[in-house]
């Protein structure tokens, strides 16, 4: 069992990646509010004495779960052209062809001289 399960805020924000255990245990705790994707693991507890039947645990690859969460948000690597070009794989946004990095050009979605500002959701490469 190496699959990861995604938890999710319940507002629907990825929060982590947790390994059956974990997801198992918030199962447990009542915790999960929703779920999303396939059963990913079935996990089998005893038999009750008093109905005769086993116990199933279904574990879906996307839980979403009540409770406080823990944002350890990243703060945004600096955007320089190198990381925008990589990060737009070399393409052009307009014309969708690859160039070479030195041909490349930053470009603002927003322009700067209408409030844009140089952050990584307003910049593209062309």
């Amino acid at each position: 069992m190496s699959e990861r399960i995604l938890r999710l805020d319940k507002a629907g924000t990825p929060v982590e990646w947790l390994d059956w255990q974990m997801a198992a245990t918030l199962y447990a705790r009542g915790l999960v509010t929703w779920t999303l994707g396939d059963v990913i693991y079935r996990l089998h507890g005893g038999t009750s004495r008093l109905t005769g039947t086993r116990s199933c645990l279904s574990l879906h690859s996307i839980i979403a779960c009540d409770g406080v969460t823990h944002n350890h948000k990243r703060p945004a690597p600096p955007l320089t052209n190198r990381a925008l070009f990589r990060r737009d794989q070399h393409l052009c946004l307009y014309c969708g062809k690859p160039f070479p990095e030195n041909v490349l050009t930053r470009d603002h979605i927003v322009p700067t001289s209408r409030g844009g500002k140089d952050r990584w959701l307003n910049v593209v490469s062309a």
